[in-house]
């Protein structure tokens, strides 16, 4: 997939910064968010943060519960509110195992699926509890991400540069793939058996299908048809972008009132692929946001074959240490535990 911006953000990286070595033995702070839904009822007059600043972090997982642990325990620092959201398709024990004695906050549970709406609702829900809590700037992660900084430095970094937001976004239309992007806007997707499938029109080439793929697709397409043709709405400039993104508290509330002026919004998006690469992006890169975003994602993520990211493993850990980048992906503990524990001893001890 074709990305663009190509702006890096320098860290400075600090020998100094460690993890405070008692932050284990602070009390336990778990929450549960119950309140559905992200009304801008909400939103309007929850409180600014007086005095620090605070950053929220969301973190979206459904496995690996202890890679996650080592994830959140490099997050530990005082300025910084860890809302994590565990699929609601998984058992939800570990994770909470996980967790424990971290200060986390467990959000209300979605179903998402990869490249669903439940993705979106998920994103959602984590900005309107960190905006409410009064966090000065938000950003997305993956429970398979990891620092590559110290969380100090980051906290800095997000501090210093707090009138910009960074999401890397582009027009849709510019997207590498066969229809250009328009089977994110115009085409139904659908999710079958936990995955995401795509209905071709009747009036576009679906003769690269195989068999099996021509008869599943007859059957959306006739499924669709009391939909009608599908449209994006004609108020948002349609942008893709990545999932994992950063935004300060103005564009958060931006995207808060947006969702709940615009109802149809979200529901369109319920059979758009990938809804969560559509979805912010267009709103903070395709109305008239008027805050300051940079095309950059602050992550370095290699592209694989397919749809999903390059696990990375030892071999790659040069080029990840030397990125530049605030964060990188994807990391899986049962394929290079080795590089797990190098990106983490980096500038702490592992942690237990």
């Amino acid at each position: 997939m074709q990305r663009h911006g190509s702006h890096d953000a320098s860290v400075r990286r600090s020998a100094t910064d460690r993890m405070p070595p008692s932050f284990e033995s602070s009390p336990s702070t778990l929450h549960m968010s119950t309140q559905p839904g992200y009304a801008l009822a909400r939103v309007n007059g929850s409180p600014q943060n007086q005095g620090r600043f605070r950053l929220g972090v969301i973190v979206l997982a459904y496995k690996l519960p202890a890679q996650l642990r080592l994830l959140l325990t490099t997050l530990q620092h005082p300025e910084v509110r860890i809302y994590l959201h565990v699929d609601k398709g998984v058992r939800f024990e570990p994770f909470r195992t996980a967790a424990s004695t971290l200060g986390v906050t467990f959000l209300r549970r979605y179903r998402s699926y990869w490249g669903s709406a439940g993705c979106v609702d998920a994103i959602l829900e984590g900005l309107r509890v960190a905006y409410s809590d009064g966090c000065d700037y938000i950003l997305t992660i993956s429970g398979q991400d990891l620092p590559l900084v110290p969380i100090a430095d980051i906290v800095r970094f997000f501090a210093a540069h707090r009138t910009t937001s960074y999401l890397r976004y582009w027009p849709i239309h510019e997207t590498n793939s066969p229809y250009r992007g328009i089977d994110r806007t115009d085409f139904y997707a659908y999710t079958l058996f936990g995955r995401r499938e795509v209905c071709v029109p009747w009036h576009h080439d679906s003769s690269y299908l195989s068999l099996k793929g021509q008869l599943l697709n007859t059957a959306l397409r006739l499924w669709s048809l009391p939909k009608g043709r599908r449209s994006f709405p004609h108020y948002v400039r349609p942008m893709m972008g990545d999932t994992w993104w950063n935004i300060n508290r103005d564009a958060a509330l931006y995207v808060l009132e947006f969702v709940a002026n615009h109802e149809d919004y979200r529901r369109y998006h319920e059979h758009t692929l990938t809804a969560e690469e559509v979805f912010f992006s267009s709103i903070l890169g395709g109305t008239a946001f008027p805050g300051q975003l940079e095309s950059e994602s602050l992550r370095y993520i290699v592209a694989a074959p397919g749809w999903h990211p390059k696990v990375l493993t030892t071999l790659d850990l040069p080029a990840v240490m030397q990125s530049g980048k605030l964060f990188a992906r994807k990391f899986d503990l049962t394929v290079d535990s080795q590089l797990v524990d190098r990106v983490v001893s980096t500038h702490y001890d592992r942690p237990t």
